[in-house]
């Protein structure tokens, strides 16, 4: 996402929330993690210990990111089982567009959805650079589940609004 992006996101986002139910404290970051970067091992690893420090510290409660990056983090631990944060009709229709990413449970041959494909998205498509679909995730570790859900919201609308 460019500069421009972010900072209509942030105004535009900080409207969506208002008149929304409790306080909410936000901070967002403008943070771009490139964690595929193979000519430098060491940013790599900076980067990935910036994201895994945000994670456990509770300090993420979403993340934006492409398919290298899904793939190299996605666990059931790293990232929230979305039928805690959506209703069963909203993971069906979702499941039904083919955009959900699911995780196996560890000795079970059940599998968890953890990501939603945004890529269709017009804010998406016209602000993110990018070659492969994007993804979005709630940090399994988040003291605020309801700020990525009210995130989710605001980014769906993008999409109701064609």
């Amino acid at each position: 996402i460019d500069q421009e992006g972010y900072n209509y996101l942030s105004t535009d986002y900080l409207a969506h929330l208002e008149g929304k139910e409790g306080k909410h404290r936000v901070d967002m970051d403008y943070a771009t993690f490139d964690l595929t970067n193979v000519e430098d091992s060491e940013a790599n690893y900076q980067q990935s210990m910036i994201l895994i420090a945000r994670v456990s510290g509770a300090l993420l409660d979403y993340a934006i990111m492409d398919k290298t990056a899904m793939q190299m983090y996605v666990t059931k631990e790293t990232f929230l089982d979305l039928r805690e944060l959506f209703s069963e009709q909203e993971l069906a229709a979702l499941h039904e567009q083919k955009r959900l990413i699911y995780v196996r449970e560890e000795e079970s041959t059940e599998e968890v959805p953890v990501a939603i494909d945004i890529t269709s998205i017009d804010f998406v498509q016209d602000n993110i650079d990018t070659k492969q679909n994007i993804y979005f995730a709630v940090s399994g570790s988040t003291p605020r589940p309801e700020m990525a859900r009210y995130t989710w919201d605001y980014l769906h609308a993008w999409e109701s609004e064609e």
